[in-house]
C-alpha cells in the first residue's frame, strides 16, 4: 500500500496512531497498518516525511487525535 501512496492524489487514514518517539529515531509518533513480512506495519511520521508524495490531500485521523493544539496546519494531537 505504502508504495502506491507516491502515485495517489487523495490518502486518507483513519486508523491507531501512536505519538511516543517508540523506535528511537528522534521523531516522534506512527500510524499502524497491517503488518506483513519482516514489516511491523508501523508507518513512522519520519518514513512520512522522507515520502515523495503527489497527493492534493492527505488526512491522518487517529484516535485522540482531537485533543492537541490547534496550529495553522490543523491540530496536532
Amino acid at each position: 500500500m505504502v508504495k502506491k501512496m507516491n502515485k495517489a492524489k487523495i490518502i486518507h487514514f483513519a486508523t491507531h496512531g501512536l505519538l511516543d518517539d517508540f523506535k528511537g529515531l528522534g521523531v516522534p509518533g506512527a500510524i499502524a497498518l497491517a503488518p506483513s513480512g519482516k514489516d511491523d506495519g508501523l508507518l513512522t511520521s519520519g518514513e512520512i516525511i522522507d515520502m515523495k508524495l503527489n497527493a492534493d490531500l492527505v488526512v491522518l485521523s487517529a484516535c485522540n487525535t482531537g485533543g492537541g493544539n490547534i496550529t495553522s496546519d490543523g491540530v496536532i494531537g
